[in-house]
């Protein structure tokens, strides 16, 4: 089985988010495709099967199956645009989560996300312990996010792996406005509850992230930064009730899984 390994939201390798595309014929079982996931060790493994126009895909982080993932297929349709499909600038896919379709325009990969819509939620003591730090707000939906006074915050910050995961959701997102010019917001990502401690960057927290930042900033598209070890950049932009997502994709290596 061939496997590509990318790196999603990425100006060059070695920065973004790390994916792993697996191409097959027909899915494998889900317990080996968790194993392969598991033994990736990267936040997201994708494992992509051609269906007569579209193609679906299985997300699987170190941990569990999602129904969906930005940076999963965003990492598919790069490896299908450049390998399976050479002359495509658009390629659908079928996710657990609902039908995408991802463009490429020139060398940014975008596709629409639904917003995830957030709820307030009450800054208690355990959020400050699990965090380290008292955030401005608080917010719950399919994660949490939590609004911190500045990017020095959010940069400093050390929280508490298992407390984290007493919150509830897929992830834990932090965010300040940026202190740079050119970047909008920054943030960083935690999803302890998928094994995984700290993402490297992720679109998924950007559906949560863009309508937040757009109606307090007043404007529509934002550029994004997550303050991880590797770091990434975003672009996104809310319309219609919908986000948009836009980033670079680069190719790590491709290699084969040996199947018994």
């Amino acid at each position: 089985m061939k496997q590509y390994i990318v790196d999603v939201f990425a100006d060059s390798v070695f920065q973004g988010n790390p994916v792993a595309v697996c191409i097959q014929n027909d899915f494998l079982s889900d317990s080996i495709m968790k194993n392969i996931a598991r033994e990736n060790n990267y936040s997201d493994t994708v494992f992509v099967r051609k269906d007569k126009d579209t193609y679906s895909l299985k997300c699987f982080t170190p941990g569990m199956e999602l129904d969906f993932s930005v940076n999963a297929v965003l990492g598919a349709a790069f490896v299908i645009t450049k390998f399976l499909e050479k002359n495509s600038s658009e390629v659908s896919l079928q996710t657990i989560g609902g039908d995408i379709v991802v463009k490429l325009k020139g060398n940014m990969y975008e596709m629409f996300c639904p917003q995830y819509h957030r709820r307030p939620r009450v800054i208690i003591d355990y959020i400050e312990k699990a965090l380290g730090v008292r955030p401005l707000e608080a917010y719950q939906g399919r994660g949490n996010m939590f609004v911190l006074p500045d990017e020095a915050s959010v940069l400093a910050l050390r929280p508490d792996q298992e407390m984290l995961k007493e919150l509830k959701g897929f992830f834990v997102i932090v965010t300040a406005l940026s202190s740079r010019k050119g970047i909008d917001c920054v943030s960083r990502v935690f999803s302890p509850i998928l094994d995984v401690s700290e993402q490297q960057i992720t679109g998924d927290s950007c559906c949560m992230l863009t309508p937040y930042w757009c109606n307090r900033l007043g404007k529509n598209e934002l550029i994004c930064q997550q303050l991880s070890e590797r770091g990434g950049t975003v672009h996104s932009e809310f319309c219609d009730g919908l986000v948009k997502v836009s980033g670079k994709v680069v190719l790590y290596s491709r290699g084969d899984i040996l199947e018994e």
